[in-house]
């Protein structure tokens, strides 16, 4: 390692303390190690905090090593602490281990080497915890920002936890509240996917009644899973209620064209009934009219052939002055075959 690391060392023997430092040297040369002897130097060091690990013996003048861990963790949580020593039992330990020891080593020759190797694990696991905190806060955060409400509940109904978004999403205050209106359904949705064969999932769109009686449209995604060895209901949903009015609008603009087309056909229907009535009656007329023109044709033909042949005999015998009273009777007949 190339960084300095600050490590408190807690041991009334001081041949113990130097072995200490010397393996933790050989590992780690940049290494800044304090030496805690009596309670005033370790309250000094824990009011500091300048420390990156913690390692203690067991039984001390002044305290024990199950009171300097309780100490450490209350004040410092994330700070590792290893106990080394040769006064504890199997009971301390695993009391220790419980309480958030890091790690337990026993004070004997061939164990001084052991001491580098644990320390170092130790800080590695509080990296790792670190960068999976970090990536859950991360995590969390994105989630939050995309309004995608999660939750896990047990079968029955009642809510083990959700996400902020969750909550918003559906207008609730707290989980006890989405356990208590049971919004969801939670027992109808489990009895459907133990009828799935695995992976018991679902996906559907449906309308929620948030807790202040308003309609929403949500995307619900829900499957059946095993936690620690008993099974839970964890969910998702997403607010598409601006999506599905969109879709809804489309549908009915659908409707409202398709019957204007509808109503536009029967007028088309109509105007074409109509126009072909007109050409039927147009038809009749036209042969009304020939009839008619036929008739007035064949009713003028005689009278005109009259006229024609009276006018005939006029104009041959019009230098003959003995006919004239023949031509008076022509023209008088020419005359009334003109009216």
């Amino acid at each position: 390692m190339t960084q300095v690391l600050r490590i408190l060392i807690i041991d009334d023997n001081p041949g113990d303390r130097a072995l200490v430092m010397r393996e933790l040297r050989r590992e780690f040369p940049q290494l800044q190690a304090q030496e805690i002897r009596e309670a005033a130097g370790f309250a000094s060091a824990i009011a500091a905090g300048e420390f990156d690990l913690v390692i203690t013996d067991y039984q001390l003048g002044w305290s024990t090593g199950l009171e300097v861990l309780h100490t450490i963790k209350q004040q410092y949580p994330n700070c590792p602490v290893i106990m080394f020593t040769n006064t504890g039992s199997e009971e301390i330990a695993v009391e220790a281990m419980k309480s958030g020891l890091d790690d337990y080593v026993l004070k004997s020759p061939n164990r001084y080497i052991r001491i580098p190797s644990a320390v170092r694990v130790a800080l590695e696991r509080i990296q790792i915890k670190q960068r999976a905190t970090l990536l859950e806060i991360r995590l969390q955060g994105l989630l939050n920002q995309l309004k995608l409400g999660i939750f896990r509940t047990h079968l029955d109904g009642n809510f083990i936890e959700c996400n902020p978004a969750f909550l918003e999403l559906l207008g609730l205050d707290s989980l006890s509240q989405a356990s208590a209106m049971n919004l969801l359904n939670i027992p109808e949705y489990y009895s459907v996917l133990q009828q799935l064969p695995p992976p018991q999932h679902q996906e559907q769109e449906i309308q929620l009644q948030r807790a202040n009686g308003s309609l929403i449209w949500v995307e619900l995604s829900i499957a059946l899973n095993t936690v620690e060895g008993q099974q839970v209901l964890d969910g998702l949903i997403e607010d598409i209620t601006f999506r599905k009015q969109a879709e809804i609008e489309i549908q009915q603009l659908n409707l409202t064209l398709e019957e204007r087309v509808r109503e536009r056909t029967a007028e088309l229907e109509v105007a074409n009934r109509d126009l072909t009535q007109t050409n039927q009656l147009l038809a009749v007329a036209n042969q009304d009219l020939e009839a008619f023109t036929y008739s007035i044709s064949h009713d003028l033909r005689e009278p005109l052939r009259a006229i024609q042949a009276f006018g005939s005999i006029l104009l041959e015998n019009q230098d003959r002055q003995s006919d004239l009273e023949n031509q008076q009777n022509y023209l008088q007949r020419i005359i009334a075959s003109t009216q």
